[in-house]
């Protein structure tokens, strides 16, 4: 991120609880407090975020993409009645 890079920080949710995902979504917050943060959750089996720590010049552009992933049929497709995929604006 430091080197003007967009990342992507994995987190495997099912090996932490609730308390656990919000400690390390403030952490994220607290060490990069300028960066701008979108997750998309998958939700099957065992729970998988994929967090991204984006620079402000482009938010806009990986939020747009992410919106768009959710309107195809990855992103609206259904699993036992529910919708694996969510999208957070953290």
């Amino acid at each position: 991120y430091r080197r003007d890079q967009q990342v992507m920080y994995y987190h495997h949710r099912s090996r932490k609880n609730e308390e656990g995902w919000l400690e390390d979504k403030r952490q994220i917050k607290a060490f990069l407090p300028d960066a701008k943060l979108l997750a998309v959750s998958f939700h099957r089996w065992s729970a998988r975020t994929y967090i991204f720590v984006l620079h402000e010049n482009r938010y806009a552009r990986y939020k747009q993409i992410l919106n768009d992933f959710m309107r195809t049929k990855w992103g609206t497709h259904t699993v036992n009645g529910k919708v694996p995929f969510t999208f957070e604006r953290i």
